[in-house]
């Protein structure tokens, strides 16, 4: 039985944009040589392409000598490569498939394996996944929706809904956050499964190009001065000239930079961080608000916030929903909050959606609120609407829709 095992370096692409290609060739060979130390000798070790390597084993017991030797590699590869006095971390991911059990095809070997490889980089840097049954479905699927997400760019169908953000002061809205949504009739999606796929197709710094232009364009009708929040994608910092873009969408159409606020998450920080920290201070430069969000669910580090000037902390929905029923929940908000408030913060709480939850957090000291409490995201139609009505509070389109709403809103007013 032949085990076939397709490696993915981690980090080779930071490597390379951090201190060049040759240093990046100088990864490759190393990790070529500890491949080739970790094998046997009838076994064989090939290079595919970029940071693709694959293994094939012979001679051995399966797939217990397949899953032994991943382990293996991943270890090794993980091990610190030293060049020109460089400590460079790279790391692996590996796709194993077994033959002829998985396949009885020579063009089956690579395939399935590619297809663990994705299940394996579904789970994380430093993970390995042995090809299943039904994997072919999932990898079918996967890229049926990958060809849905490119027919949707180009026909320009996805649009954006713009739900509220309140302050806890008076309950009014401050400002709005543009959500990405998939194209009316389609099957729906949600973000957490079309994000992912758009950031390894390469089409999340089209897409995120085109949501940040269209969501400015939208603020640009609104007579009243409230900002618009855009999420951007790690990717969109490393693979796009993401200053450049948003230079271009606010002087095509007249924005002023403080309506704009960008938010970003903690796994920004696992790139390249001199070269982060470089485009962040060039946009919060121009006067554009920087809001760190789902703060900690990710890779929470006090660090982030001590190296980089934040405007704004969002709390993740998943504390604030559980901040009720879990002590632990609402000790982690009261730290966010209490932090938000020495560092000089705006702390906002996301996944607002009870009367109660919202009494707990303007009494804890949050700053702003979004949720179904206030509103579900609106049409830009609805929004624009919303905001340029003489009332805002008693517009007929208002976010706030519930009896419940209304109580808070007047007990803030009390």
């Amino acid at each position: 039985m032949l085990g076939t095992l397709v490696l993915d370096l981690d980090r080779l692409k930071e490597i390379n944009d951090s201190f060049g290609h040759d240093v990046g060739d100088e990864v490759l060979k190393t990790v070529a040589a500890r491949l080739k130390s970790a094998v046997c000798a009838e076994d064989m070790v090939g290079r595919l392409e970029g940071d693709e390597f694959v293994v094939l084993q012979v001679g051995m017991n399966q797939p217990d000598g397949a899953t032994y030797l991943a382990t293996r590699l991943l270890k090794l590869i993980a091990e610190p490569c030293e060049i020109n006095g460089l400590q460079l971390v790279c790391g692996a991911r590996i796709g194993v498939t077994i033959s002829p059990t998985d396949t009885e095809e020579w063009d089956g070997r690579l395939s399935r394996p590619d297809i663990a490889l994705y299940r394996a980089k579904d789970a994380g840097r430093g993970n390995a996944s042995s090809f299943e049954a039904g994997m072919d479905a999932m990898f079918s699927e996967r890229r049926r929706l990958e060809a849905d997400l490119r027919r949707a760019m180009d026909t320009e169908a996805f649009h954006l809904a713009y739900q509220p953000l309140i302050n806890f002061g008076d309950g009014e809205p401050v400002e709005f956050e543009a959500l990405l949504r998939w194209p009316d009739g389609w099957e729906p999606q949600s973000p957490a499964t079309l994000i992912p796929i758009a950031e390894e197709a390469g089409l999340i710094v089209p897409i995120g190009a085109w949501v940040l232009k269209t969501a400015c364009h939208t603020a640009a009708g609104w007579t009243r001065p409230l900002k618009i929040a855009v999420n951007l994608s790690p990717i969109q910092f490393s693979n796009g000239d993401i200053v450049g873009i948003v230079d271009e969408a606010l002087q095509s159409l007249g924005l002023h930079p403080e309506r704009l606020e960008l938010e970003v998450t903690e796994s920004l920080w696992l790139r390249n961080t001199e070269a982060v920290l470089a485009k962040l201070t060039q946009l919060r430069s121009r006067g554009i608000p920087i809001a760190l969000d789902d703060f900690g669910t990710d890779y929470s580090s006090l660090s982030y916030l001590w190296k980089f000037p934040f405007d704004k902390v969002k709390v993740d929905r998943s504390f604030v929903t559980q901040m009720e029923v879990d002590p632990k929940a609402a000790a982690i908000v009261d730290t966010v909050v209490a932090l938000g408030r020495t560092l000089d913060l705006t702390i906002t709480a996301e996944g607002v959606e009870t009367l109660e939850q919202a009494k707990a957090l303007k009494q804890a000291g949050c700053n702003q609120g979004q949720g179904y409490l206030f509103g579900r995201p609106l049409s830009a139609a609805a929004a624009t609407k919303l905001i340029n009505s003489s009332n805002l509070i008693a517009a007929e389109s208002t976010v706030r829709a519930t009896t419940a709403n209304e109580t808070f809103t007047a007990s803030l007013k009390q």
